[in-house]
């Protein structure tokens, strides 16, 4: 801090094989060793040997060394062992004190921090207590959390944060095997070192670049190149767990979203069960919050207007195939049964298509007196029903034949013919007619 003003450090480490020995540069004489030795400590403690000639250094110096370096140190030398890469820490403030056990504590100035970094466009990690006021007095790309090893499991794409406005109090893991992800071996960080043993910060890429901005490879740098990977390549070239990583850059403005995407595929089961889930079911998923719900509701809706767009103002019985991909849209991934009826017009051109009824996974009750007249009142006068199976079978079951011949008659006592019963599956469908069943 000078005054009110929080300034920008930048914090490199080296590590390299030979006696073990430690040397702090840009910090007061009285508190630099005593620092790295904490901070080494703690990792330590953590199950992290960080052994092998250290330096740390500090750029620009500081006059006095505050609580608040203790992450910002710990992560630089975590990235000088190899267990985190350098390019996932080019975007990032960390601000925070390390208590003895791994668990982060507040610092004063925090919101002065706060406002540092959003002027910078940087992605703040401090303690969780502080999230709050930090992305307050800041801006929202502020992550809370526990303890060093969340941190850390963010970083190596183990655990997911949201930033904190987006959802606080998620609870970080136990520190748990993150020795076992640690190199072996001190890989050596190769930095400039000037002939009195200081660490030089490496040379601007023009005369131009005087900004104390630093872009890089991070999260930001990974946007910027799926976006031009897509704007090049198409969307073809993308895995489905990328498509979704980039629907989350809608709800995430900053961050990694890659884990995020990858949980919620494993969690409903592909990219399609990701997109058919209701609101309730994601938000159910740890990370995912009210914008990635929202976000994937109207990619949802905008996929199903598409479709439906195939199918509109033309013959249904004509264009078949087009109905069929339009249903397989909307229907062959819900977790739960549900009937839609197509009400069509004399040319059997679409008038609606309505969700008649929900039901269970293996159920859906039909109310034949229901369906007619809501066809009376659209002035329908021909039916086609739609039903679909969730386990992604569509052969018809007993009940089925017997629910559409209730319909038919029904529906015949009215002068409106249903012409067909489609059962839906994944990826498959059954037409009763076709069966022979209607």
């Amino acid at each position: 801090m000078i005054g009110t003003q929080a300034v920008p450090a930048i914090v490199r480490a080296s590590a390299s094989s030979g006696p073990s020995s430690l040397q702090v540069t840009g910090l007061p004489e009285g508190s630099a060793t005593p620092l790295g030795r904490h901070v080494i400590a703690v990792l330590s403690r953590c199950g992290v040997d960080v052994t092998g000639a250290l330096i740390i250094d500090v750029r620009p110096p500081r006059t006095e060394a505050g609580a608040g370096l203790d992450l910002a140190v710990a992560l630089a030398l975590l990235v000088a062992n190899g267990t985190i890469g350098q390019d996932r820490l080019a975007d990032v403030v960390a601000a925070g004190g390390l208590a003895s056990d791994g668990g982060l504590e507040p610092i004063d100035d925090m919101d002065a921090v706060a406002i540092q970094a959003a002027a910078r466009g940087l992605l703040l990690f401090c303690p969780d207590g502080q999230a709050e006021a930090a992305a307050a007095a800041g801006h929202g790309h502020v992550i809370g959390a526990q303890g060093l090893a969340a941190v850390v499991a963010y970083l190596s794409d183990q655990q997911f944060l949201p930033p904190w406005q987006q959802g606080d109090g998620v609870a970080p893991p136990r520190w748990g095997g993150l020795a076992e992800r640690a190199a072996p071996a001190i890989r050596p960080v190769m930095l400039p070192v000037s002939a009195d043993g200081i660490i030089q910060p490496p040379a601007p890429a023009s005369a131009a670049v005087a900004s104390p901005v630093f872009p890089g490879t991070g999260p930001q740098g990974h946007r910027n190149r799926m976006r031009e990977k897509v704007l090049i390549r198409g969307t073809d070239a993308l895995a489905d767990y990328e498509l979704l990583e980039m629907l989350l850059f809608l709800a995430f403005a900053r961050g990694d979203t890659k884990p995020l995407a990858k949980r919620m595929i494993n969690a409903f089961g592909s990219y399609a069960g990701v997109l058919s889930a209701s609101p309730e079911a994601l938000l159910a998923t740890p990370g995912v919050n009210d914008h990635a719900a929202t976000a994937i509701a109207v990619v949802r809706a905008s996929a199903e207007r598409l479709a439906r767009a195939g199918v509109a103002d033309l013959p249904v019985l004509n264009n078949w195939d087009r109905l069929m991909a339009y249903l397989n849209v909307t229907m062959a991934h819900a977790p739960v049964e549900q009937l839609r009826v197509l009400f069509l017009d004399t040319r059997n051109r679409l008038i609606a298509d309505e969700v008649q009824a929900r039901g269970t996974v293996n159920h859906t009750p039909v109310y034949p007196r229901e369906v007619v007249r809501r066809a009376l009142e659209l002035h329908a006068t021909a039916l086609i029903l739609v039903h679909n199976h969730p386990s992604g079978d569509p052969t018809p079951s007993q009940d089925d034949i017997a629910m559409t011949q209730e319909v038919r008659v029904a529906a015949g006592a009215m002068s409106i013919v249903l012409h067909d019963h489609v059962i839906i599956g994944k990826g498959s469908w059954c037409s009763l007619k076709k069966e022979r069943l209607l």
